[in-house]
């Protein structure tokens, strides 16, 4: 049993602050193999989360998107749908967020050095 407590570090929601919870969308069906091995292997980021929030205690939340749709949040919660919306399903889709697209295609900078010295002669150029 996973046991949530009042934080007044994390607004006092109940939050427990041994382990991260998962979130997947709607649209997604969850024991698709893909997004099962998203949320074992992403499990070991717990370890990362506490050890980052006992670094620095003024940390607070810590997200993990994954492009399965998964999202592993830190600390561990209850997932809180859009209260505004009360007649359609929890939508969120961590893949359709700014801060999500934003790190998944931000320009990556790649320099390509070429060495056509002598050194480089015969076997040299071969990878």
């Amino acid at each position: 049993d996973m046991y949530l407590n009042a934080d007044s570090h994390f607004y006092n929601i109940p939050v427990n602050t041994s382990y991260s919870s998962v979130h997947i969308p709607t649209k997604v069906y969850d024991l698709m193999p893909s997004v099962s091995h998203a949320i074992n292997w992403s499990e070991a980021l717990d370890e990362v989360f506490t050890q980052n929030y006992r670094a620095d205690p003024a940390l607070s939340w810590q997200y993990f998107g994954s492009v399965t749709g998964m999202l592993r949040q830190y600390p561990s919660m209850q997932w809180m749908p859009d209260p505004t919306d009360e007649k359609n399903p929890d939508l969120y889709d961590c893949r359709i967020r700014s801060w999500f697209i934003e790190a998944a295609t931000c320009s990556k900078d790649m320099v390509i050095l070429m060495d056509s010295s002598g050194s480089m002669e015969g076997m040299g150029y071969t990878i």
